[in-house]
């Protein structure tokens, strides 16, 4: 995508760092997203009435 509108020399000078870039721009984006986000009523509930996780990614990974 980057390649056609530069020229190889354009590549090796700076548009090698476009990936990161795009890359840092949307970790930010999701960063924002995250933070401003409003969690669920049913997660807002459990964590209210203090009940433990299931096992969180230990269980999402390994569960057959």
């Amino acid at each position: 995508m980057m390649q056609s509108p530069l020229t190889e020399a354009q590549m090796y000078a700076w548009g090698w760092r476009m990936p990161f870039v795009l890359g840092a721009i949307a970790g930010l984006v999701v960063m924002y997203l995250c933070r401003t986000m409003v969690e669920s009523e049913q997660f807002q509930r459990s964590s209210a009435a203090g009940s433990p996780s299931r096992g969180g990614l230990r269980v999402l990974l390994f569960s057959g």
